[in-house]
């Protein structure tokens, strides 16, 4: 979505549609939030806070987990310029220079073991809570340590372990990870980034809308909103809203969320999939195409495939409003895990 503001509505009309970025000088509106998946949100972990000081990822080790994060990166990465799946939908879009390549490289990795700070947000309903200003001054430093560039080809995902609330500030009406979103991308000066807190703690799950879970749910739930929020990227990186997007602000990932499609198969398990990539089975939410079904739009798996209506009551075509679009694009995982984690 076009962050956090657009999937916030859902709490009322402060927060319509897709937010885009959350720039440091302007507030915390940001550009692409992906809302929870429908009622309440539920913890699916025994507990909000263990031992103090002690940060879980679920049922698998923290280390599993950002290698399954990771390992899906890099997979998308190695099936650039490919056409079948959801990542090849974005190369219909351009802006001044041309279109979107599909070109991504996984640029590095790092796990950031600093304490946390203080809890800037209004009501965290976990012992720790970030706000994105803390986040953004994290990912700053991360940069500095790994001698890594903000700039508009570079799309940095920070990370969170399971009970760790994420606010967008001091508003409860921006809305948190514990009440209203499940990723967001935004955009800072010329940072661009994206919060991924641990989807599978906060209400996330796409089972109810026919999400498998073929590399386990720690890992598929939080890969299905990273792939919303990276192709929002892409498409529209700026918190400007200045690229592709409806006029209500919802993005390409906006508009078929929670949408998965006919399934490509099954797991062993009986895990359904409905990507392939790099030789590894995915369940990822469709991505809208305007140059589906004969022009009229819908949701795709892959550019040129089949489409399905749109998931969440908006209206496409997406429309260019200027601006920049990342035709290339570098990844880079921060996972900030302070010790110990389990």
């Amino acid at each position: 979505m076009k962050t956090l503001l657009a999937g916030l509505l859902v709490l009322g009309a402060l927060l319509a549609g897709s937010a885009s970025g959350v720039g440091a000088n302007n507030g915390f509106k940001p550009a692409g939030i992906v809302p929870h998946s429908g009622g309440k949100p539920a913890k699916r972990a025994a507990s909000t806070v263990t031992t103090a000081g002690t940060f879980t990822c679920g049922s698998i080790t923290c280390s599993e987990y950002a290698t399954g994060v990771n390992g899906y990166l890099q997979d998308v990465a190695a099936d650039s310029g490919g056409a079948n799946n959801v990542y090849s939908a974005t190369t219909q879009y351009f802006d001044g220079t041309g279109n979107i390549a599909y070109s991504e490289t996984f640029g590095g990795t790092y796990v950031d073991t600093h304490a946390y700070p203080t809890s800037g947000c209004p009501t965290p309903a976990a012992g720790t809570c970030l706000t994105e200003a803390q986040l953004v001054t994290e990912i700053g430093k991360d940069l500095a340590t790994n001698g890594w560039t903000a700039k508009g080809t570079n799309l940095f995902f920070i990370l969170l372990p399971a009970n760790v609330d994420t606010c967008g500030d001091s508003n409860p009406l921006h809305g948190c990870a514990s009440n209203a979103f499940c990723a967001y991308h935004d955009s800072s000066g010329s940072l661009l980034f994206a919060v991924q807190p641990f989807a599978a703690f906060w209400g996330c799950d796409g089972s109810r809308a026919g999400q498998g879970f073929p590399n386990g749910a720690e890992i598929d739930e939080s890969v299905n909103t990273i792939s919303h929020e990276q192709n929002e990227a892409i498409t529209d990186p700026n918190q400007a809203n200045n690229a592709w997007y409806v006029g209500n602000f919802d993005e390409n990932g906006d508009l078929c969320a929670w949408s998965f499609g006919t399934p490509l198969g099954t797991t062993g398990g009986g895990q359904p999939y409905n990507q392939v990539i790099n030789g590894h089975d995915y369940s990822l939410q469709l991505e809208y195409s305007n140059a589906a079904n004969s022009n009229s739009g819908g949701c795709v798996s892959h550019l040129g495939g089949p489409a399905t209506g749109i998931s969440n009551g908006g209206t496409g075509p997406l429309t260019y409003h200027g601006g920049p679009v990342m035709r290339t694009n570098t990844v880079y995982t921060i996972y900030w895990f302070p010790t110990p984690v389990q």
